[in-house]
């Protein structure tokens, strides 16, 4: 039996390693929106203001992704990855998570054609943060609180209020009209899929004992696979409209601009994983709403040009809400439906019989 002064050490160490992981999280996912709005050209010629094919970017940033988790297993082992950790059986479960964080990450540009940046971010995460919520109660079993509910309902409206020039909106899409948009249905149902894939990635991550790099690296995979398809029926339909130069050169318009949103893309969802793996989906709607103020405080400080903003009144108010979230939603909910974490005693068996700890 653990005596108290280990049991609150224990703690404080979760606690200390939960906050770093936390602000990675926050910051990689408040830095990906930026860099990947200076990938873009501007030109009249560009689908969308972006002279690289959207869906061979997303391709190589799962690969880039995998990549990444394959050298950092290289480098904490010391040694060569074996084959066989991958079990193909229990990789399967990676494969609609992978699938469905393609199909949000499609999704949202078309979301940002039709509605422009700012309308759609509102629609997509505040339809996240509360599909989120209640996929986590009926998949993994996370029963909320009323505090946490209350939460949940305050980040929403702080995130809505949080979003820089919100003060500056234009009122000029008609309610009726904005249910028959294709922009607004993309936003609704990327902001599903990207709960979804949260969800289900947490489910599969906590029920097998595996290092979360290979089970990102296999994710990865999995959404090149996806990605890879979306890209070979792009391509030929731009074939078929006569447009062959573009679709057979994958990487037109690529430069270091582009390189660098790729990596922001591909390190964003890795510690997105490594959330979804030792906290919850629920706690990465946090880390989205905490990047939308980080950007938000950038671009009132003009660091990446543009000039200095003043702060408004709404983006005060959206930081107080969004800070009452955080200290309401502070209470645990309910244990998930997935086996629970191995006793300290079997972990010492283990260790006997030359077990080790997973990465």
């Amino acid at each position: 039996m653990q005596s108290p002064r280990a049991k609150e050490g224990r703690d404080v160490g979760f606690a200390g390693r939960s906050a770093i992981l936390f602000a990675m999280a926050t910051v990689s996912k408040a830095i990906e929106p930026i860099l990947i709005d200076l990938s873009q050209s501007h030109s009249k010629n560009a689908s969308m203001g972006y002279e690289y094919s959207l869906a061979s970017a997303m391709a190589m940033a799962e690969l880039m992704k995998a990549f990444l988790c394959f050298i950092s297993l290289l480098a904490v082992r010391k040694k060569c990855l074996q084959l066989a950790e991958i079990d193909l059986k229990e990789s399967r479960a990676f494969a609609a998570p992978a699938v469905m964080l393609a199909i949000a990450n499609q999704t949202l540009f078309v979301g940002i054609s039709y509605l422009g940046a700012l309308f759609n971010q509102i629609a997509r995460k505040a339809v996240c943060i509360m599909a989120t919520a209640m996929l986590s109660q009926m998949v993994l079993g996370h029963w909320l609180s009323r505090k946490q509910k209350v939460s949940l309902v305050l980040l929403t409206v702080g995130f809505c209020l949080l979003v820089p020039n919100i003060d500056n909106m234009e009122r000029r899409i008609d309610p009726l009209a904005l249910l028959f948009n294709p922009g607004f249905i993309a936003a609704v149902f990327g902001g599903c899929c990207t709960a979804a894939q949260g969800v289900y990635f947490e489910r599969a991550s906590k029920s097998q004992d595996q290092s979360v790099l290979i089970q990102t690296m296999t994710c990865s995979l999995y959404g090149f696979v996806a990605n890879g398809t979306l890209l070979i029926l792009s391509s030929t339909n731009a074939i078929l409209m006569g447009s062959e130069e573009h679709s057979l050169n994958l990487f037109k318009g690529y430069t270091w601009q582009t390189l660098m949103a790729i990596t922001s893309i591909a390190l964003a969802d890795m510690a997105m994983a490594l959330v979804f793996k030792f906290l919850d989906a629920t706690s990465y709607n946090f880390c989205r709403v905490f990047a939308t103020w980080l950007q938000g405080f950038i671009t009132f400080s003009g660091l990446f040009g543009g000039g200095t903003s003043q702060v408004t009144g709404t983006f005060i108010f959206g930081s107080i809400l969004v800070t009452a979230a955080s200290i309401l939603y502070k209470s645990k909910s309910n244990l998930p439906c997935v086996p629970e974490p191995k006793m300290e005693s079997e972990m010492q068996v283990e260790g006997l019989r030359g077990g080790h700890p997973h990465v």
